[in-house]
């Protein structure tokens, strides 16, 4: 091999090596306050990417593969505690997710498939009691979905099917208040209210969410 063919295929060889590199780039509040550190390769996220508050504590931690998110994404309120965790694949949410209040309470968990709701939700009370229990088909309103008070005394529920369905709320002694139908998850028939007294107070048509028109009746004089 002569001379210059080796020199030649030497400086590939570092030209390859120097671009697989990856190296983290930063950047800076205007007071020199750490802002951003992202791992990058080849000119994109590859790797751990962390934000950061303007208080020096940490906003965001991802992860990413070939510049799509791919991994544990964490999000902190600016008082440090957790605000987020979601799971993604290829970009796309994939996975349990879960947020929390600026006390760090539990507030609601969910999964996903390919960025789409799919499987249980729940939502809390800021004293950790349910507050929503439900499913998701595919993103549609699936099987039995209940809601409970800040006491854990049930108040509502709803049944769906493929996003149909029907959705219930009852007054403390368990008299029937509201019912909602639902298609394709958006509100799609009479929704009607009652009074204590089970008499029809009101009632709205709806057309995929959209509201055509409101009955109000008035009040039995007792």
């Amino acid at each position: 091999m002569s001379k210059t063919k080796f020199i030649v295929i030497s400086l590939m060889m570092v030209v390859v090596l120097f671009l697989g590199c990856k190296k983290t780039e930063k950047q800076y509040y205007d007071d020199g306050t750490l802002k951003s550190e992202v791992v990058k390769k080849r000119g994109k996220k590859d790797g751990p990417a962390r934000y950061y508050h303007a208080n020096g504590k940490i906003q965001q931690e991802t992860f990413y593969k070939d510049d799509e998110l791919d991994g544990l994404s964490r999000r902190w309120y600016y008082n440090g505690k957790l605000e987020l965790e979601e799971n993604y694949k290829q970009g796309l949410k994939d996975g349990k997710a879960s947020g929390y209040n600026k006390k760090g309470k539990l507030i609601w968990k969910a999964y996903y498939v390919r960025d789409t709701l799919n499987g249980p939700w729940e939502e809390f009370h800021e004293n950790g009691t349910p507050k929503v229990q439900g499913y998701y088909k595919m993103g549609l309103y699936d099987k039995v979905w209940r809601y409970f008070d800040f006491n854990n005394q049930q108040i509502g529920e709803g049944k769906f099917s493929n996003g149909s369905g029907f959705q219930r709320a009852f007054y403390p002694d368990g008299t029937k208040w509201r019912e909602i139908p639902y298609k394709k998850n958006k509100k799609h028939g009479k929704e009607r209210w009652w009074f204590p007294d089970g008499k029809l107070q009101k009632e709205k048509e709806y057309v995929f969410d959209s509201l055509l028109i409101v009955h109000d009746y008035q009040k039995p004089i007792r």
